[in-house]
C-alpha cells in the first residue's frame, strides 16, 4: 500500500513521467536500512523548480505514509528510518523551501546547501521547526485527500503489488479504465 500511494499521488500531481512501481520480493535481514520498493518517475534534468514543484514532491514523498494511515489507521516506522527515508527527504525539501531557496516566509538564504546537519540545526529552532512541520502536515493532508478520492485504485494497485507484480503506467491506466467502466455501468 505504501508504494501504491506514491504511484497514485505522483501521477495525480504530474511529478514526472510515471514508469512503474514495485516492491522488493526479498529483503536482507542483516541490513538495518534498505529499500523495500519504489515508484519510479522520470523527470527532465532541465525542469523549472518553483515552490509548487517542491511541495508536490513533498506530497509525493508523504503519500506512502498517507496510504498506510488511510488503509490501516497508522503508518509504520519504515517511512522515517534513515537519512534517505521518505520522511527525511520530505523534511529536507521543506527545509530547503524555508532556508535555502527563498520560497518560505523569507527571502533570506540561511543555508547554501541542505545537509542532514543543516536540517538538524534548523529544526532545533522551534519557530523554524513549526514552519517545516506545517509544510509537511499540509502535504500529508493533501496526499490523504488524493488517496481517499482514489481509494479503489489504491486497493487494486496494492493488491497487484502484494501478488508480486511490477505495476506499470499502462497497467494503472487499465485499472483506472476498469474502475470508470464499472462506475458508468452502475
Amino acid at each position: 500500500m505504501h508504494e501504491a500511494g506514491h504511484a497514485i499521488v505522483g501521477r495525480r500531481l504530474s511529478c514526472g513521467e510515471f514508469l512503474f512501481v514495485e516492491i522488493a520480493d526479498q529483503l536482507n535481514p542483516s541490513v538495518n536500512i534498505q529499500r523495500a520498493g519504489g515508484s519510479v518517475f522520470q523527470n527532465s534534468a532541465l525542469r523549472f523548480r518553483g515552490r509548487q514543484s517542491y511541495v508536490d514532491e513533498i506530497c509525493l514523498l508523504l503519500a506512502g505514509i498517507a496510504a498506510e494511515q488511510l488503509l490501516i489507521g497508522s503508518h509504520g516506522e519504515g517511512a522515517g528510518m534513515g537519512s534517505e527515508s521518505d520522511l527525511a527527504r520530505a523534511t529536507a525539501l521543506a527545509t530547503k523551501i524555508e532556508v535555502q531557496v527563498g520560497m518560505g516566509d523569507s527571502l533570506v538564504q540561511r543555508a547554501t546547501e541542505v545537509s542532514p546537519q543543516v536540517v538538524a540545526a534548523v529544526v532545533a529552532n522551534s519557530t523554524s521547526a513549526r514552519k517545516i512541520d506545517e509544510i509537511l502536515q499540509v502535504e500529508l493532508s493533501r496526499a490523504r485527500e488524493i488517496l481517499m478520492a482514489e481509494r479503489e485504485l489504491l486497493l487494486k494497485v496494492t493488491d497487484e503489488l502484494d501478488q508480486g507484480a511490477v505495476v506499470t503506467a499502462e497497467r494503472i491506466r487499465a485499472l483506472e479504465e476498469e474502475g470508470a467502466s464499472r462506475r458508468l455501468a452502475s
